[in-house]
């Protein structure tokens, strides 16, 4: 009986999948995703480097103004 459970766990599993990859093909949803998290790892790094080289002495000579 288990395994007829997890049979039907596992095929659930794939048509899921396969629906859920159908759709993104479709909507594109990834592709923007990506890139959006791209844009964004770039610009926070580009803030902390900011916030370190302009921050105050009492927080930079911790780290002897480099990472």
């Amino acid at each position: 009986m288990d395994a007829a459970k997890a049979m039907v766990v596992i095929v659930a599993g794939i048509f899921l999948n396969f629906s859920l990859n159908e759709l993104d093909d479709n909507v594109g949803l990834s592709v923007t995703l990506k890139q959006e998290l791209r844009t964004a790892l770039v610009e926070y790094q580009r803030i902390n480097e900011w916030n370190f080289q302009y921050s105050g002495q009492l927080l930079n000579s911790r780290f002897g103004r480099q990472y």
